[in-house]
């Protein structure tokens, strides 16, 4: 064991109680010797942390996220970051908060996350350079985000105390004046891959009328980047719509246009972090009746990887599955989805493949959503030696229908793969032109995008048999 007087401490501290002294004695002395035994033992620090996550609470937290800090403990020092995020106010009020070294304060309180008012964390930061004289209090104060305080709070409380050149504080009024609310770089409560728009969370429904649009307040702002919506989906029906959102309830901007797009089911929308308080969702068409209807709704912030391009995800993941709420809308087929059960192995001459006449009908893939799409993968019936012609073309609307593959003219065969320029859709239609064999158009499995697999590597030598051109060439699935 380390003696704790003999630790080289960043932090200035204050009088502290004996208690006080003794936790953070055994504080220091705990990651002391956790930072002597991970070079042999990994586990005794994850232990550790563990344990100290498991303690903390308002008066302990500051202390501890300083020490972890000082110590680079990675896993404890984010559990307290994340802590001080969501009990900022709290925090304040703390004696721990008064003892915290420069570089830990500047560390919780310039990120985003950290969710208070600005007044309060500019009264905070005044409090805490007042019983810590030696410090730098320009560099300390400049923590604070003057446009986000009012005009009167810049005027009566900031200008006297001299901190700020009268430049500064004309330029954050500069700035006020002429932007729009939600161009403000808010703060706002962030909690990971958990929906905050939830009872358990305050959130509330304050308009839900099914015509003009259905809004929801949250408990206070909040960072996200990631929304789902559960759209009615007993029948085939459709809908467009577009999703925005606000701050104060008066400037509204639009993170989601889907209005020109038809989806159904889980909507899984992914966006660019941002901060607000208020979401509004209108329905521009359904394409059953002139209600919009939603079952669910869930916000979040997600640290999964995205892309999106014209406002569109672009899927690194087969997004043509019934887990994805893919449905296929036409053709014949002894069960509905049967192209999308990923199932490539159990077909015959009666069952597990999809099917239309030639020269009427078609076999049409919804996807929940519209996505940007460059690959489809298509497995044809091969159960005899029979080859097929066909084309491929893709929608939004199921109204206006692109062509983006024509094999019309060749001889094809078991495994297709369909590549493209990158384009939306919401519908996708393959459309039989020739059976060898007899008058019926049929294929068993469908993927968008592309995606590897061992069977695929089984039937590479089947692969687009008889088209020279786009059929034959094997792509990396994941450059899209």
């Amino acid at each position: 064991m380390v003696e704790c007087d003999n630790l080289s401490l960043k932090s200035k501290s204050l009088s502290r109680t004996p208690l006080q002294k003794h936790s953070q004695c055994y504080l220091h002395t705990s990651i002391q010797y956790t930072r002597q035994a991970r070079l042999t033992d990994k586990k005794e620090e994850d232990s550790t942390s563990e344990y100290f996550c498991t303690k903390l609470n308002i008066q302990n937290v500051c202390m501890t996220f300083d020490v972890a800090s000082l110590y680079s403990l990675p896993k404890l020092t984010c559990m307290c970051s994340m802590f001080m995020d969501r009990n900022a106010q709290e925090v304040f009020s703390s004696q721990g908060f008064l003892s915290l070294s420069k570089t830990a304060l500047l560390n919780i309180v310039l990120k985003d996350s950290f969710a208070a008012p600005e007044k309060d964390i500019f009264l905070a930061l005044l409090t805490l350079c007042k019983h810590n004289s030696k410090e730098n209090h320009a560099e300390i104060m400049q923590a604070v985000c003057l446009p986000l305080m009012s005009l009167t709070e810049l005027l009566n409380d900031v200008r006297p105390l001299g901190l700020w050149s009268p430049d500064a504080i004309l330029d954050a009024i500069k700035v006020q004046s002429e932007s729009q609310d939600m161009d403000f770089n808010y703060r706002g409560m962030l909690i990971p891959e958990e929906s905050i728009a939830t009872m358990k969370y305050g959130a509330q429904v304050t308009s839900d009328d099914c015509r003009s649009g259905i809004e929801i307040k949250l408990c206070q702002p909040s960072i996200s980047n990631h929304i789902q919506i559960l759209l009615l989906d007993r029948d085939s029906r459709s809908h467009s719509y577009s999703i925005e959102v606000s701050m104060d309830e008066l400037d509204w901007i639009r993170v989601i246009d889907h209005s020109q797009y038809l989806g159904r089911s889980w909507q899984k929308l992914y966006l660019p972090a941002h901060v607000s308080r208020y979401i509004q969702i209108v329905g521009t068409h359904n394409t059953v009746n002139k209600i919009f209807q939603i079952v669910a709704l869930e916000r979040m912030f997600t640290n999964k990887t995205f892309t999106l391009e014209e406002g569109l995800i672009v899927p690194m993941e087969n997004v043509a599955t019934i887990a994805d709420c893919a449905s296929v809308i036409e053709g014949i087929s002894r069960s509905q989805n049967t192209l999308l059960n990923k199932d490539t192995k159990n077909y015959d001459w009666d069952s597990g493949y999809t099917c239309h006449q030639l020269g009427s009908g078609t076999i049409v893939v919804q996807p929940a959503q519209p996505y940007m799409i460059r690959s489809r993968w298509l497995l044809l019936w091969d159960c005899e030696d029979q080859s097929y012609s066909y084309h491929v073309e893709v929608s939004t609307n199921q109204q206006q229908w692109t062509i983006v593959a024509e094999r019309t003219k060749v001889a094809c065969k078991s495994w297709q793969s369909v590549t493209v320029e990158r384009q939306p859709a919401s519908f996708i239609r393959i459309v039989g032109t020739h059976n060898a064999a007899n008058e019926v158009f049929h294929y068993v499995h469908f993927e968008c995008p592309e995606q590897q697999s061992s069977q695929k590597e089984e039937n590479s030598g089947d692969l687009g048999t008889g088209d020279t051109s786009l059929a034959s060439q094997q792509l990396d699935p994941h450059v899209l």
